[in-house]
């Protein structure tokens, strides 16, 4: 699954932020949702920030099935 969520019109929208630069933490969170729900390709403007999140995500995961 290949998903852009990058500072996309409809987080501004449900953030009330018009600058697309503004909209960083809801990139962050869509993308954390998209990536739990199966996304392996991710295309964004904050490379850094994005692997960031996306490494907790996958850690979160990772510890959460070794009580498996």
């Amino acid at each position: 699954i290949c998903i852009a969520l990058s500072r996309k019109s409809f987080i501004g929208k449900f953030l009330n932020l018009k600058e697309p630069e503004e909209r960083l933490y809801g990139s962050l969170g869509a993308t954390s949702l998209a990536v739990i729900n199966g996304a392996k390709i991710i295309r964004t403007h904050d490379v850094r920030e994005t692997w960031e999140a996306i490494r907790v995500v996958e850690k979160i995961i990772e510890y959460g099935s070794e009580d498996e």
